[in-house]
């Protein structure tokens, strides 16, 4: 039996067949929009966990409200809800030459975080640029976390 296995293992190694076992593949996505004002009041973190949080961050983001570029993408992920959350995390940048790279998810002391990749040119625009990083995490991920850096989007706006 040992043989067997290691003869596999070996046919695994040889191929560039890797093994991982339980890793999740989230839903990551990042998008830019530019403006000459300002945007954002602070680079803010939500997640949203039910229609009704979903629009309410809609009411402030993508609707005529939100008097610059409008961010109706989240849209594409109500379907999500359910048995998964929706994170959402707001940059501004100074200039819109600025490229954010979203990484991965991290989980460390029971907190999640994005880990972001930031690049700066040598030379700036005159626009801001303004980032939502999106991520859609299973609920069956969450248990045991402290989503305590996170807002929903009514305790944000309507507390």
């Amino acid at each position: 039996m040992k043989k067997v296995l290691l003869i596999l293992l070996g046919i695994l190694l040889l191929t560039g067949c890797r093994v991982v076992a339980n890793k999740t593949e989230y839903i990551k996505a990042t998008y830019k929009k530019s403006s000459s004002t300002g945007y954002f009041e602070d680079n803010l973190k939500f997640y949203i966990d039910s229609e009704r949080e979903l629009d309410i961050f809609n009411h402030e983001y993508s609707s005529d409200k939100s008097n610059n570029s409008k961010f109706t993408e989240i849209e594409e992920f109500r379907n999500k809800l359910g048995d998964n959350t929706i994170f959402v995390e707001l940059f501004e940048e100074s200039s819109g030459g600025i490229e954010l790279n979203f990484k991965t998810i991290d989980f460390n002391n029971n907190k999640v975080s994005f880990v972001i990749e930031r690049e700066v040119p040598e030379v700036s625009t005159t626009d801001m640029a303004y980032w939502f990083i999106v991520a859609v995490i299973p609920n069956k991920d969450l248990q045991g976390i402290n989503l305590s850096d996170w807002y929903t989007p009514s305790r944000y706006y309507m507390d």
